[in-house]
């Protein structure tokens, strides 16, 4: 496992170029945002969430990236 959450691409096999869109809170500066600086920083995301493998370009949901949800 190299990925905390445990992640695969079942096309191509990376581990380590799984991309998620997840909501974050992140505190305005003047120079943007800093999710750093934020209170809460809390980064959330699902099964149903956006995914993309940036090793092949496979676009999916998390679900499809979860070794759990391998079919044998």
């Amino acid at each position: 496992m190299s990925n905390f959450f445990d992640l695969i691409c079942p096309k191509c096999g990376a581990d380590d170029r799984i991309e998620i869109a997840m909501h974050v809170w992140a505190r305005v500066t003047e120079d943007g945002t800093d999710t750093d600086l934020a209170t809460n920083g809390d980064h959330e995301f699902c099964p149903q969430s956006p995914a993309i493998c940036t090793g092949c370009g496979l676009v999916g949901t998390v679900r499809l990236f979860e070794r759990a949800g391998e079919q044998t």
